[in-house]
């Protein structure tokens, strides 16, 4: 079917819609489109997965080590995706156990619904925990002390830029300075939607080797000052034809 563009006559179109709605494929499967070809993302679902292609679970586990464990704090919508996505991608076979634990204000609220709209999550051979915290208070060191002392991968989705990147550096210092030998990096995400936060942290890994080899410092050693945090789901990185219509997911 022809369409126009402007002036310009095209022999098909795409559309990209983009709704957090579930109900949004029913509603689009019974309408008439025009023979338009429209194909229905969900975003904080693609953010997810894009944060798990690009920053697999699997490279967050040590050599011989035999638990993926991890930390998502927030279960806003996207800690949501996150939750579930990392349900599916965390089974890595009978050899290894995974452990997910959800920290957020109103985690046993969240956990309720979570059981009625997706039961077959707490049937599944892994550990799902949820603990009740803000990550503004002490409330959050304690429950990590007790709860989440070993973790290998984090993600962070406050919904809050700035809360999110204070929340991903203290999880920095917290795991650091819990190893005498400061050894204990877990890989940490942090849901960052500016494009200049984003961008800045994403590229201060970068500037600190540059400081480095100026110095005649090893990149590897142990005087390297960036945080090794990993910023996702940019609003200009969501919104882009390499996201929308490259993406691998």
């Amino acid at each position: 079917i022809a369409h126009y563009v402007g002036a310009r006559r095209v022999e098909s179109v795409t559309i990209f819609l983009f709704s957090e709605q579930e109900e949004a494929g029913l509603t689009l499967s019974s309408i008439d489109k025009k023979g338009l070809d429209v194909v229905l993302l969900n975003r904080d679902r693609a953010v997810a997965y894009n944060l798990l292609l690009e920053n697999p679970l699997y490279r967050s586990i040590a050599e011989k080590e035999k638990e993926l464990s991890v930390l998502i704090v927030g279960a806003g919508n996207v800690g949501n995706e996150i939750l579930r996505a990392c349900a599916w991608c965390g089974q890595l076979g009978l050899e290894y156990s995974l452990r997910i634990q959800v920290v957020d204000k109103e985690a046993e609220r969240y956990r309720d619904r979570l059981k009625k709209e997706c039961p077959e999550l707490f049937r599944a051979e892994y550990d799902l925990s949820f603990y009740q915290a803000d990550a503004e208070t002490d409330a959050f060191t304690r429950m990590l002390d007790a709860n989440c002392r070993k973790v290998n991968y984090a993600a962070v989705c406050l919904g809050d830029d700035e809360l999110s990147i204070r929340t991903a550096l203290y999880l920095r210092s917290y795991y650091l300075g819990k190893d005498p030998e400061f050894k204990n990096e877990p890989a940490i995400s942090v849901l960052v939607t500016g494009r200049t936060k984003s961008e800045s942290i994403r590229s201060f890994t970068a500037i600190d080797r540059e400081r480095l080899v100026k110095k005649g410092i090893a990149v590897s050693s142990e005087k390297a000052q960036n945080y090794n945090l990993y910023p996702f789901g940019s609003y200009a990185s969501i919104y882009s034809y390499d996201f929308i219509v490259n993406s691998a997911v």
